[in-house]
């Protein structure tokens, strides 16, 4: 074997020997130490290299396997003590205890469970206990309607002693929606047979406003649908039949976050600050004119899905059934989700008439703050008045390009409102303790992005235009106002939406029950507070006549076990049943009374029609006569056509 064969052979055998000779020999020390701290940092690599591999509230050097279910809760109580001002979080616990996680997790699963254990929360029935009040007491705004319901359940009762009675029944006529055809034959047959009661069963009203189904906010006119049914329908109801006791039940018929601010008369108001006797801007979209008006109605801090809408002249932060203002009308802010838009928002002039417009003099008087800045004023300023501003700016106030320095917040307010109005968009920013109004081209089109975002508090404002100007973030919206989320049932939630929130009405005056001698069977609460109680409380409206014959508005009705009618579903359908008491007995599922030419749904499906219900108080027999209404009707051998100049055909 060869010198240089037996070094490899030794070098094999020994691996690392040469290596650490080398080491030893180029440190001057002895190949004992080099193999010590070789072996030391080869462990304390492997520990590195497990801790790269495992969280660091995991570290098993912080672990301490002795503790117990008490010992935790003992310490946790301590650092609490020890920190009596602050809120101790899981990283907080964990740094000033050296404990990992796994010590107290394998007994509390999560830190919220561990400090409820531990006494520094409520316990999950006090929260429970907290929330279901909180959730009762937001209702309670609505006890007073409860009771003003109730109040017309029977006051306008007119008993009579006659033995078989006659009730006159009609479902979901939906104000102007109503098809003129069926309310005439109605209303005759209400003249001709004189029944003891005309019962509407359910949906008087339609308001989409306040609905769930996207109807164009630019045909909203929520006062012409009330003043419809006074005029149209109960009045003429109450005159063809003055003797007869009428009967109304009650039927089943978006948002901006807490840091938007709306433009009124006297200027921005954050939104959860607004009041009904404030009157805040409002614009026609078809004639681009801006007028002032108090809100119809406002409903404040409610939890939804927001959308954040951003960009060079957006910053909207909305719940996801708004509207937001875009080449020149409203459109549903979700159509833009994730894709955005790119538009020129601000191409809104608002045609003002400027007799009152402030001279030149007064506003820059304004601006140096010699005379309180006047918003109505700045408002009013003509366009005229602004190009001449705007080189008073420029010498005194200059920055860059078109953008000033000015001395207040309220002054940039007021200058931006003014250049805003008038079709030209502006920014106003906070700098460095200065506010700055920028004030940007016509034409930039700029690009907006649309986003959901975490679930935001909202308030609900609604005009009658159904717009409003807001700012955000310094930044002026035109933008469209919220629907109230208030869905009851399935339908519309008409009665509930308008009583509780529309300002100036009361039930009475709303539905004409004094003027009309009307009765109001509305037993639901409407404090009720799910979808599922809410159906649970509306199935509680129904009316029992003479102890033979039930009228509800929802199917359900169906099962109570005697003859009835339902409506809601705008078709009609028959079910023949039997019972001891009332033998064989018919239930109907009524037609409606809406013309079919609807817009949000498939009413090309629906039926048309009203029920005439003869009662033997006796014997408790019920006879159903249905009247379908389709271009002619017959009622009592009466033939009805269809006048096609005036009504519109089925």
């Amino acid at each position: 074997m060869s010198e240089l064969e037996n070094f490899v052979q030794i070098y094999n055998n020994l691996k690392d020997f040469p290596k650490i000779i080398d080491v030893a020999n180029h440190f001057h020390i002895n190949e004992r130490t080099v193999r010590k701290k070789a072996k030391k940092a080869r462990d304390e690599g492997y520990v590195l290299i497990n801790r790269a591999k495992q969280l660091l509230s995991e570290d098993i050097s912080f672990f301490k396997a002795g503790y117990t279910k008490d010992d935790c809760i003992e310490e946790l109580q301590k650092v609490q003590k020890e920190n009596e001002e602050k809120f101790i979080t899981r990283n907080f616990y964990r740094n000033h205890t050296q404990t990992s996680d796994s010590t107290w997790n394998r007994f509390f699963g999560t830190f919220e469970e561990f400090k409820r254990q531990a006494g520094l929360t409520l316990t999950r029935p006090q929260q429970q206990l907290e929330k279901d009040i909180a959730k009762h007491a937001s209702r309670d705004a609505y006890k007073v309607f409860n009771e003003e319901r109730q109040h017309y359940e029977g006051k306008y009762l007119k008993p009579n002693s006659n033995r078989f009675k006659t009730v006159l029944i009609a479902s979901d006529l939906h104000d102007v929606e109503c098809d003129k055809f069926f309310l005439r034959t109605f209303l005759d047959v209400a003249k001709r047979a004189q029944p003891d009661v005309i019962c509407i069963g359910g949906d008087l009203f339609d308001l989409p406003e306040f609905g769930k189904y996207s109807v164009d906010p630019r045909e909203w006119n929520v006062v012409n649908r009330i003043k419809f049914v006074h005029d149209e329908v109960l009045k003429p109801m109450r005159k063809v039949a003055p003797n007869s006791q009428i009967d109304l039940i009650e039927g089943n018929h978006e948002c901006i976050s807490l840091d938007t601010e709306v433009l009124t008369d006297k200027g921005w108001v954050l939104a959860p600050n607004l009041r009904l006797d404030m009157k805040v801007a409002s614009f026609s979209q078809s004639e681009e004119k801006l007028h002032f008006e108090n809100p119809i109605a406002l409903k404040g801090l409610k939890l939804v899905q927001a959308v954040l809408v951003e960009g060079t002249l957006a910053n909207e932060c909305v719940s996801l059934s708004h509207n937001i203002f875009l080449d020149g009308k409203l459109q549903p802010v979700k159509q833009f989700e994730r894709k955005g838009f790119r538009a020129n928002r601000k191409k809104l002039v608002m045609n003002l008439e400027h007799k009152d417009s402030p001279p030149l003099s007064d506003v820059l008087a304004m601006i140096e703050g010699t005379k309180p800045v006047d918003f109505g004023a700045m408002m009013k300023v003509s366009a005229e008045t602004l190009k001449e501003l705007e080189s008073h700016l420029s010498e005194k106030y200059f920055t860059l390009g078109r953008a000033y320095t000015m001395p207040s917040k309220e002054v940039a307010e007021a200058l931006q409102i003014a250049y805003v109005l008038h079709g030209t968009p502006c920014v106003v920013k906070e700098m460095k303790k200065e506010w700055r109004i920028n004030i940007l081209k016509r034409s930039l089109n700029a690009f907006c992005s649309v986003e959901r975002t975490d679930r935001q508090t909202v308030v609900a404002v609604q005009t009658v235009d159904g717009t409003l100007i807001t700012k955000r973030g310094g930044i002026v919206n035109f933008t469209g106002n919220c629907r109230l989320i208030k869905h009851l049932a399935e339908a519309t939630p008409a009665l509930r939406a308008v009583l509780s929130d529309l300002h100036g009405f009361t039930i009475s005056k709303l539905l004409g029950l004094d003027e009309y001698e009307v009765n109001y069977i509305a037993k639901a609460d409407l404090r009720a507070w799910s979808k599922r109680d809410e159906e649970k409380e509306l199935a509680n409206n129904y009316k029992v006549y003479y102890d033979s014959f039930l009228v509800h508005h929802l199917p359900q009705a169906r099962d109570m076990g005697m003859p009835g009618c339902h409506g809601h579903h705008h078709k009609h359908i028959v079910w023949s049943s039997f019972s001891p008491t009332y033998g064989t007995y018919e239930w109907h599922q009524l037609g409606c009374g809406h013309k079919r030419s609807a817009s949000y749904c498939e009413g090309e499906k629906w039926g048309l029609g009203f029920g005439l219900v003869h009662i033997d108080t006796k014997t408790k027999a019920t006879n159903f006569e249905y009247i379908p209404i389709t271009n002619f009707a017959i009622a009592g051998g009466k033939w009805y056509e269809r006048d096609f100049a005036t009504e519109s055909p089925i």
